[in-house]
């Protein structure tokens, strides 16, 4: 069997924030099946960061080609496939629109991965999370909730669309009127809000 060489997209320890936990549990998980095989491309975002052997390239965000410079490394690399960790907030530029300069540049396989989905988005997300889709050979969220959200308000439905849980993991309902998600979000207030950012994250729809 062939094996796969993944290279993650993403903040990375010792930065500190979830994501970045998140991305190495991820190639840990990996790394497990084998050994080795995980590379990372890590966002820098604020401050210099001693990153382990596993961190192949360091993106600096205050950097006009920065990711036109990642995409380059990953053309280059021994890499088969990137899995691209996408916040807003994370990326250059107004709403994170510089990770487009990423995936229109790279000529490896994209697997995106939405953590933050907007109910009812402005043009330039919108569009931002559709050009992601278009140029992704598949897609994660993290619940059914998401995966309605990028059908219904991003007019994105395909195939390549996956949910896979990551958080909570399923409760039985309670007496309470409502249950929580892994965002800590009451389920009962997932829904379009003017001008609010519903975390689409949790395991439990």
């Amino acid at each position: 069997m062939k094996m796969i060489y993944p290279l993650f997209l993403s903040t990375y320890p010792p930065e500190p924030c979830g994501l970045a936990t998140f991305t190495r549990d991820c190639a840990d998980a990996v790394d497990l099946a084998s050994p080795e095989a995980s590379a990372v491309a890590a966002i820098r975002k604020t401050r210099e960061l001693r990153y382990g052997s596993r961190v192949v390239h360091v993106i600096d965000n205050s950097r006009p080609d920065a990711y036109s410079l990642a995409a380059e490394v990953v053309n280059d690399g021994p890499y088969d496939v990137v899995s691209l960790q996408h916040e807003f907030g994370l990326y250059p530029g107004e709403w994170g629109v510089g990770v487009l300069d990423f995936v229109l540049n790279c000529r490896k396989p994209v697997v995106t991965t939405f953590h933050t989905l907007l109910t009812e988005p402005a043009p330039l997300p919108r569009r931002i999370i559709q050009s992601l889709a278009v140029h992704s050979k598949g897609i994660v969220v993290m619940t059914r909730v998401a995966a309605r959200l990028l059908a219904d308000v991003y007019g994105i439905s395909d195939g390549n669309v996956r949910v896979i849980p990551h958080g909570v993991p399923e409760v039985p309902p309670s007496t309470t009127t409502y249950t929580r998600h892994g965002s800590g979000l009451p389920a009962g207030e997932l829904s379009a809000r003017s001008g609010s950012s519903i975390a689409a994250r949790g395991s439990n729809t």
